[in-house]
């Protein structure tokens, strides 16, 4: 996929582009912390991700990765999502696996760019249906209706 420069409210310009799963990258303790920033704002723990289910759903094609880096490649934002075959028909179904934006670019588009990025990538995978999950706490419910989402249904969570 072509890189994309998008100039931001701060006078400065991020880079949108599809990357993989690496956890060997070079800047993986820069894309750990954002998940742990994440995970912490979200449920107050960090994160542990399941290395080799990431690795499991790169490589049958079923992951999409988009980041957001600024103009010294350092990473500040990212969204993840991943596809599986529909169990009660014959479509292609795509969910947030997760979106965080750092905090001081928050609110300048940023994470609708990311998200509209990964429906161009999971369409061109075949994907038919796109699952966008906004936790209640943080709700994007003008973009997601911008990006053509429409309410579907409302989940609900118990942790036992």
């Amino acid at each position: 996929m072509s890189v994309q420069r998008v100039e931001m409210l701060l006078n400065s310009a991020l880079v949108y582009q599809r990357e993989d799963f690496d956890p060997k990258a070079r800047d993986w303790k820069r894309q750990r912390e954002l998940m742990d920033a994440h995970a912490m704002e979200l449920r107050g723990m960090p994160a542990d991700p399941d290395i080799f289910q990431y690795q499991r759903l790169q490589r049958e094609g079923r992951l999409v990765i988009i980041t957001a880096r600024d103009g010294q490649g350092i990473l500040q934002g990212y969204s993840s999502h991943f596809w599986h075959r529909d169990l009660h028909f014959n479509i292609r179904v795509a969910q947030d696996d997760g979106i965080y934006v750092v905090p001081e670019l928050r609110k300048q588009g940023v994470g609708t760019f990311l998200r509209k990025m990964a429906i161009h990538e999971l369409k061109k995978a075949g994907v038919q249906v796109v699952l966008g999950r906004l936790k209640v706490a943080h709700p994007h419910d003008e973009s997601m209706t911008e990006l053509g989402f429409v309410p579907w249904e409302t989940v609900y969570i118990r942790e036992i």
